[in-house]
Order: C-alpha cells, then structure tokens, then sequence
C-alpha cells in the first residue's frame, strides 16, 4: 500500500468522522464544504489509478464502508424528521387558515344594519 494512498483515505475517514459530527449537531451550514472536500479527496484517490483491489482492502481496513453507511443512515433520518415537522407545519398552517377564513366569513353578520 502506498503511503499517499493511505494519507487520502485517512482523511477521506476523517472528512466522514466530520460529516457525521456535523449532521448530528445540525450545523447544514458547514456540511456543503465538507462534502466537497471529500469529494476532492476521492478524485485524488482516483487521479493515483490504484487497483480497486488495494482501495476496497484498506475500505474495509480503516472501516470506511461502515462510516459511509452511517453517514447515509444519519442522513436520511433527519431528512425523514426534517419532512414530518415540514408536513405537521403545513397542517397547522392549514388549520389556521381554515380558522381564521371561517371566522371572517362568520364576521360579517355583526356589521349588518338591523
């Protein structure tokens, strides 16, 4: 294994060991960079032209596969959340709007002239 090979992945790892920090925290504002640089990373591991057999060994050596799992994992948890509190907003925007449209179309019988 080369040694600039294992310095990207180590920071490919710690970029992810990052990410997830990040999201956990809810900091979205300081993830678009971090993915970037992780994507940077990756294109440098590319631009090396390593076997996929040396990559995926030293993956599953520093447990790269399994922190890219809970990356997507944590990811798509809070997309889950961050849906149903957009939905339950919405409903509540609704009601409020149904309520205070019925209560204006209500209001009209007090400024009739008797």
């Amino acid at each position: 294994m080369d040694k600039e090979l294992k310095i990207y992945l180590e920071r490919f790892r710690e970029c992810s060991l990052n990410i997830i920090d990040i999201v956990e925290k809810e900091a979205y504002e300081e993830l678009e960079g971090k993915i970037e640089e992780r994507q940077r990373i990756i294109d440098s591991i590319n631009e090396l032209n390593y076997s996929d057999e040396d990559t995926s060994q030293f993956f599953q050596d520093i447990e790269l596969i399994t922190l890219s799992e809970k990356i997507n994992n944590i990811i798509n948890n809070k997309k889950a959340m961050l849906k149903a509190q957009i939905e339950e907003n919405a409903a509540k925007k609704n009601a409020s709007n149904n309520y205070n449209k019925s209560f204006n179309n209500n209001f009209h019988v007090f400024s009739k002239k008797v």
